[in-house]
């Protein structure tokens, strides 16, 4: 979140910024975290540059009427706070040892560190310290993913978390989503809702082989709204596949179709409820074994009937 503070800092000082003095840190990302961030990062490769930017930034916040009221520096930042009235402003100059891979022109900022740079220091910090802040930050950064790009790739990005540590869960995600996504995979829509649930809470139940569902619904969403309507052709499972979010894609498909997943190297068994509807049946039009008719494997064998084949299936991933 960005507060009028700040909006109004990075519009007084972005004639400041340039290619040599970009704004970084978790303030390029302010308007997409939830929360708003301590202070105002500012940093430069050159020496001057970074002396400069001190000197002219200050000279135009005194003549805001803001005053210094803390001022601390090393050879490398200088942390300088102002006051005005009521309100504080931190701001922090640093001089970085190398330039970031992209410098962006921003509208609000000036210029700025691309959000891929600071995504990927934000995760270097978090596999650091584990530190709650930068771990909500990333969480939310990947809610709002779709509106990163294309300097981030919401895909590669819910990899990384991944690879962190990070998982997203259910919290926050909708069931509705959920339920879209099941209707995409298995090609079947209209669920009953109690099966829907039931098999959610046995997903989250087997999570360390599974995986993170809150992590695919997200990218999910992100898909339907962003990766759809630029290119109605491709595919969620195309999109998510050769990632760690294909396995969990594919535990899904399995339990609705087998009434099971996979545990290591061999098939879990859900339960009856999960063996009578699993769609394999539905698919092959007839009943699931041993629960109709009075054979000892009951009618499940009597000729098969058109049914449509979802997309997951057709092409021989289960």
């Amino acid at each position: 979140m960005i507060s009028e503070l700040m909006h109004w800092a990075f519009a007084s000082l972005r004639s400041n910024r340039s290619q040599e003095s970009w704004v970084a840190g978790s303030s390029v990302l302010a308007a997409f975290i939830d929360r708003i961030p301590n202070d105002i990062d500012i940093h430069h490769v050159s020496t001057a540059a970074f002396a400069e930017a001190v000197i002219k930034d200050t000279e135009v916040l005194l003549a805001a009427g803001y005053s210094v009221i803390f001022n601390q520096e090393s050879e490398t930042e200088r942390e300088r706070v102002f006051a005005n009235a009521d309100v504080s402003l931190t701001i922090n100059w640093v001089l970085e040892p190398k330039r970031p891979v992209a410098v962006i022109n921003d509208p609000l900022l000036g210029v700025r560190a691309s959000y891929a740079d600071v995504i990927d220091r934000k995760m270097e910090m978090y596999a650091e310290d584990h530190q709650a802040k930068h771990k909500d930050d990333l969480i939310s950064l990947f809610h709002k993913s779709a509106l990163l790009q294309p300097e981030i790739e919401p895909i590669q990005f819910a990899t990384e978390l991944s690879g962190i540590g990070i998982v997203l869960g259910m919290q926050g995600v909708g069931f509705e989503l959920f339920q879209t996504l099941v209707e995409e995979l298995t090609g079947y829509d209209r669920l009953p809702t109690d099966l829907l649930t039931e098999n959610l809470t046995l997903l989250q139940n087997e999570a360390a082989s599974v995986g993170d569902l809150g992590t695919l619904a997200v990218a999910y969403r992100i898909f339907k709204e962003d990766k759809r309507a630029s290119n109605p052709d491709d595919t969620f499972l195309n999109w998510v596949e050769g990632t760690s979010l294909f396995i969990t894609a594919c535990q899904i498909v399995y339990l609705f179709y087998t009434g099971a997943i996979r545990v290591g190297s061999r098939w879990k068994r859900c339960g009856w409820r999960q063996h009578e509807t699993a769609l394999v049946w539905r698919t092959i039009g007839t009943h699931a074994p041993m629960t109709r008719g009075t054979g000892t494997y009951g009618d499940w064998a009597q000729q098969s009937s058109t049914s449509p084949v979802s997309e997951f299936a057709a092409r021989g991933k289960i």
